[in-house]
Formats: structure tokens, sequence, C-alpha cells
């Protein structure tokens, strides 16, 4: 069902968009947008920063014919189109739906046209997705190579992330030094990185050499970057918690401010509250659509809290203006009040809900006891009455002979 609804909706907007702006950073999501972890992904999509086009490419599970469709459908028509996104992430993505011309222009984006590029995910068994874009054009890109010899993960070794340039932008943006056991990882791809690139973390395992997590570089007039572990939820380690981290979602926004060459915000309390408060919101509104449109099928007053959604909604898109805008107290000042309409809204829902399945019941139970008096009626002429005050039968005197 995840997959038809890739397929057939139209890119996503977030909660509260009406338009495309120019502020914003336009991504292009390709590999498993449907199977990245949750907060990771719907943080993206819902921060005011971002437009997100998602491209279904992963073929794990999947008929090649339906990942080929949506890559045919999504994939920029050509090379000038491609430019006109300011990142483009690949996820777990199956080079050989891409054709080679099409690969050369992820890596022209980066050389000749500013386009930052972020590859993450580990190579896999059966699925050499790693190896197979390194090998290609997008590799010449990419701040790592394969190494002389290959070897698959970690073995059964944890390994905790270690921040090697604590003063970078990226790692600077989020509170890495308070992860606790959220930093660690069972897995990660043993990758060798190119001169000139920068190790900016790493998953030092209990044993032997740390192995690269966090690598980037400037290529020409772009960017790249990869994270060196396992992002699908059919590959990941269900056990690893750094895809419980908080702070999960922010830096999936931050990474991709970073490779766009945008400014990351310093506050990082104050942007992770908004961005916590945003998806909140969005899943909030829409539970009450759903709810609203339910109600309104069963016949009930539906307009008041219409516009208290749209009263609400036009709040979220103020609080989004200033968020494009760098101003994220008065943005948090407004989501603190319009998440204050949305527990009215709930709760005059659930009022109207309450009215009208009130009146289901109370219609229900007078159809019940019309009927069940007009059935005793009956029961009551043609058996009860019959049995027991049985007419007397007509008698007539015979004369005797």
């Amino acid at each position: 069902m995840a997959l038809f609804l890739m397929l057939t909706a139209p890119p996503v907007l977030s909660l509260g968009d009406s338009s495309v702006d120019s502020n914003r950073v336009r991504v292009l999501y390709i590999g498993e947008p449907m199977s990245s972890p949750l907060t990771y992904f719907v943080a993206l999509i819902n921060d005011p920063f971002f437009d997100v086009t998602p491209v279904q490419a992963f073929t794990y599970g999947l008929p090649v014919a339906i990942a080929w469709r949506s890559v045919r459908r999504y994939m920029p028509r050509n090379y000038e189109k491609l430019t006109e996104y300011d990142a483009v992430t690949l996820v777990y993505a199956d080079a050989k739906l891409f054709k080679p011309e099409w690969r050369s222009w992820f890596s022209r984006s980066v050389v000749e046209g500013g386009v930052g590029l972020t590859f993450t995910g580990q190579d896999v068994d059966k699925h050499e997705f790693l190896w197979e874009w390194l090998e290609s054009t997008v590799g010449e890109v990419l701040p790592v190579e394969r190494p002389g010899v290959t070897v698959y993960g970690l073995g059964d070794q944890p390994g905790s992330i270690r921040v090697t340039k604590p003063e970078h932008p990226l790692m600077a943006s989020l509170p890495w030094s308070e992860m606790g056991r959220h930093g660690n990882f069972y897995d990660c791809t043993r990758i060798s990185t190119k001169a000139g690139s920068e190790v900016i973390a790493e998953l030092v395992p209990a044993f032997g050499q740390p192995n690269p997590f966090l690598i980037w570089w400037d290529m020409g007039e772009g960017r790249s970057l990869t994270i060196m572990t396992r992002f699908s939820k059919e590959y990941r380690n269900p056990s690893d918690p750094f895809f419980e981290w908080p702070y999960l979602g922010d830096f999936s926004c931050n990474y991709h401010l970073y490779v766009a060459d945008r400014r990351i915000p310093e506050d990082v309390e104050v942007i992770h509250l908004i961005r916590t408060t945003t998806i909140e919101a969005w899943m909030v509104k829409n539970t009450l659509v759903n709810s609203i449109d339910f109600i309104s099928n069963l016949g009930g007053n539906t307009r008041p809290l219409e516009r208290m959604l749209r009263e609400a909604d036009d709040k979220l898109i103020e609080s989004r203006l200033m968020y494009l805008d760098y101003d994220f107290q008065g943005s948090l000042a407004l989501l603190e009040d319009m998440a204050d309409d949305m527990d009215e809204i709930v709760k005059a829902t659930i009022r109207v809900k309450d009215q009208v399945f009130l009146s289901i019941y109370l219609i229900e139970w007078s159809i019940l006891m019309s009927t069940s008096m007009v059935t005793g009626v009956v029961v009551w002429s043609l058996m009860v009455r019959r049995r027991l005050y049985k007419e007397a039968g007509s008698t007539r005197m015979i004369m005797s002979e």
C-alpha cells in the first residue's frame, strides 16, 4: 500500500505548504524513502527548509518493472532539470535502474552545477549498490573508494560514534556528546577515503581500527557526503539505538542543508523543538482531517471545525515563513499558539463526534423500540390473544325423537 501511494501520489509537500519557495532546498531523494527511518524522512519532508521529491528506486522485494516505472516517472528528463535541485540523496538506489547518461548527470551536476550529493547506506550481500555506484562516474565525486580487500561490516562487534571534527558546522549543530547509548552501531561499511576528503566522525569498534562514518569533501562547484551505515529497515540492525536518537530528524535536515551549502541554524534546542512540534502538528492534522471527513459523512455539522482548522493552518504557514527567514523564536511562538489551537480543535471534534453518535443512538433506539412495540402487538394479536381468549363456538338445540 505504501508503495502504491508513493507511485501514484504527487510530490510530497509539507504541512501548511502552499507553494514552492525559492529559498527552500529542493531535494531529490532517490532509493528507499518509505523504508528509511521514520523520523529521519518525516522530519525532512515537514521541515520548511525543504521541498522533497521522493523516488522509489530500491529493488529488494520489489519487481524491477515497478521500480523502473517510479524512476522513469520522477527522474529529471534532462541535465538542466536535475540542476534545478539543490541536493540529491542516494539511499540504497539500485544503480542498474539508471542509464549511464543519468549517472553522468549526477556527477556533472556536482562538479559544474553546484548540486550537493549524499550517499547513504552500506553494501549488502547480493545487492552491491555501493560498489556499483563507486565504479560509475558517480564514484568520481564521492569522497570514498572501494578498499583493496572488501570486508563486510563490523561483524558482531558494536561500534560507537566518535566525533573527530567537533568544530565542523555539521557536527557543531547537534549534541553528539550527549548521545549516550544512541551513539552505538552494530555494523558499518569498511571503506577507504580519498585524498582531500575529511572524516568528521567514525565508528570505533571494540577491537580493530576505527571505520569512517561521515566523510565529505568539496568537488568542483558542489559538495558530497557519505554516511557509511545501514539506513534500510530491511537491512539495518533493529538493535541499533542510533535510529531511536531524538535528534535523528535534526541530523537528516542539517546534513541536507550542509551539502546544499546552506546555513545550518545554530540554536539546537529551539530548532529541535520547532521540528518536533511541526511533526506532531502534521500527525494531529492528518488525524483531524480524517475524523472531520468521517463525521461529515455521518451528517454532522463540520463547518466550525473546518474554519478552526483553516485558522490553525494559516498560523502554521506564517510560522513557516518566519522559519525560512531564520526568525526561529517568532516561528516557535506561532507554533506553540497553533498547538494550543489544535488541542481546542481536537476537543471540539470529540464533542461534535459525540453529538453525532448520540443522535445515531437515539434514532437507532427509537427504531428498535418502535419495531419492538409493533412486533409485540402483532404477537399479542396473533398468538396470545387467540389462545387465552378464544371465542366460544355457537350452539343449537336438537330435538330428541
